[in-house]
């Protein structure tokens, strides 16, 4: 620190470290490369890249702190541009009073946020008049060029220090700009961290155990910390955490990952029922399974009982998590949609609309809590009729997307895909088809042929080609579909008996009844399911046709 600066600044509000803290091996190197300490006045920035969740952002932190020891300005700012305009602005007024009142000369102007944080990033980048060391990081980054225009990027300088964070590989075009990509612990320091949790007295035995704890947990630093508070904190002991509440979670996810939601929801109850004799109904493992369960339940059509048990998780989380909290957060999301899939649409639109907005002050307007929480919202607000509203929404969606995530994305070709139904639920079927055969090329070329979304993106093509008037095709493109359907699903999937349906009522429309009866025959509504679209074509609608 410049001992003749007259007053050392930290602007912001950079998160605390959690508790328990787990020290990332990239720490001491990330340090070494910033610290003016350990590399004197040489230009330095650097860039983490790592998943929500992998712990970039307390790693940031955890750099800032050190940092801030050593600097005349220390900012912490999330990555909105709004943000970073307002808290350049800040800074800079901040520094500008500090000046007056030790004798420097007021300037009187009327000037908007934006000019005065051009004023902070131009003295940033003199050192001859502002000689000052000072540190900026900006955390969660969607893309550093597209959300930091030229002017807010801050300047390469000896003085200055530069640190962000991404879940995005950005392009660095500067040598004094290093990469740190953050991935999952390495088992070694899983085991570290875990064995730390334990007194220092304990056996073998339980040591052995961490061993098979830290093999099925995974290097996710969230769920790294809860299996420590249980170990420490709730003083369970190696066995009772691996038997009881690891091995069952852990099986109760591969479930539902498969569809097997009914086991998975057995398994979950029995897991709420034994966590909560051991764990306070607040701890977040007692949430954690809980936010499962619903998903089980909604799983196998059980949505009112999903959506009250969302409902009083969204309490309990924000008493114990806070109510903007990531995981509140994202109940939040699920107890909306939930809302919308038991048909109360208003309430969905509510809530979704207030949370977005949440959403984009929290965790920024590119998270991908973010982004599917606006196309949940969309497809919303699609179902309650407002068509041109969810379109413009989905399109604006679909760009947003495309520039964080990568055209490429799964999430992007679904809202694609959303994108292309409302076009056709709008009459607008020439569209429709034209994005939905745009949409089967890449879905064929990224997830493949055989993969089950790429397997319905050919079924609505063909509905829509019928839709458009063009039977003759559309019946053609569902036989095609069919025998590929039951190659990789098997013959009495839904989706080959749903395809079966769907032949029969072009065929119908063709005035070929026969063909319809018997296509109807291999799809009889109790084997496909409750559903109204399978159901609202019968064998008496053909009968009607024929006479």
């Amino acid at each position: 620190m410049n001992d003749f600066y007259p007053s050392k600044m930290m602007l912001g509000d950079p998160p605390g470290l959690a508790s328990p803290w787990i020290p990332r091996s990239q720490l001491p190197a990330l340090l070494r490369s910033l610290s003016w300490e350990n590399g004197g006045e040489q230009v330095a920035q650097a860039v983490i890249v790592g998943q929500a969740g992998s712990g970039k952002t307390q790693l940031a932190a955890a750099v800032f702190r050190q940092l801030a020891d050593e600097a005349d300005l220390a900012l912490w700012v999330s990555h909105d541009r709004q943000n970073l305009v307002e808290a350049y602005a800040e800074a800079e007024s901040k520094i500008h009073s500090t000046e007056v009142r030790d004798g420097g000369v007021d300037v009187d102007l009327i000037e908007s946020s934006e000019e005065v944080a051009r004023r902070f990033v131009s003295r940033l980048r003199d050192r001859a008049t502002w000689p000052y060391r000072w540190v900026i990081v900006i955390d969660n980054v969607s893309n550093s060029r597209g959300v930091l225009e030229d002017w807010l990027w801050p300047p390469l300088a000896p003085h200055g220090r530069t640190l962000l964070t991404t879940q995005t590989t950005l392009k660095v075009n500067s040598s004094a700009c290093t990469l740190w990509h953050l991935g999952p612990l390495e088992q070694q320091e899983v085991r570290a961290f875990l064995n730390d949790a334990l007194p220092r007295d304990s056996s073998s035995e339980e040591r052995s155990i961490i061993g098979h704890l830290a093999g099925m947990v995974g290097g996710h630093p969230l769920s790294l910390q809860m299996i420590h508070t249980l170990l420490r904190e709730s003083r369970l002991e190696p066995s009772k955490v691996l038997s009881k509440i690891v091995s069952p979670s852990r099986h109760a996810e591969e479930l539902m990952s498969s569809g097997r939601y009914l086991e998975a929801t057995h398994q979950l109850r029995q897991l709420v029922d034994t966590q909560s004799s051991e764990l306070p109904i607040t701890h977040p493992t007692v949430l954690a399974t809980k936010a499962n369960l619903a998903t089980a339940l909604a799983g196998i059509g059980h949505f009112d009982e999903a959506r009250d048990l969302l409902a009083a998780l969204v309490f309990r989380m924000s008493e114990a998590l806070g109510s903007e909290h990531p995981t509140t957060l994202t109940t939040r999301a699920n107890l909306a949609r939930l809302h919308g899939q038991v048909g109360d649409l208003p309430r969905a639109i509510e809530e979704l609309s207030s949370l977005v907005a949440d959403l984009e002050r929290v965790l920024g307007p590119d998270h991908p809590t973010t982004l599917t929480t606006r196309a949940n919202l969309a497809q919303v607000r699609g179902q309650a009729g407002e068509l041109a509203g969810a379109i413009a929404e989905l399109s604006r969606l679909v760009s947003d997307q495309e520039r964080v995530l990568g055209a490429d994305h799964p999430t992007v070709l679904a809202a694609r895909a959303n994108l292309a139904q409302m076009h056709g639920e709008t009459g607008d079927a020439l569209r429709a088809l034209a994005e939905l055969r745009d949409l089967v090329a890449d879905q064929n070329r990224v997830l493949g042929a055989d993969h089950p979304t790429t397997l319905t993106t050919r079924a609505n093509l063909a509905q829509t080609y019928g839709q458009a008037g063009n039977a003759p095709r559309a019946l053609a493109d569902l036989r095609e579909l069919l025998r590929d359907q039951e190659r990789v699903m098997g013959q009495d999937h839904p989706m080959v008996l749903a395809t079966h349906h769907k032949i029969a009522f072009w065929l119908n429309s063709l005035g070929r009844h026969a063909e319809a009866l018997a296509a109807l025959e291999r799809a009889i509504p109790e084997r496909v399911g409750e559903a109204a679209e399978m159901n609202s074509f019968t064998a008496d609608h053909v009968h009607r046709s024929a006479t």
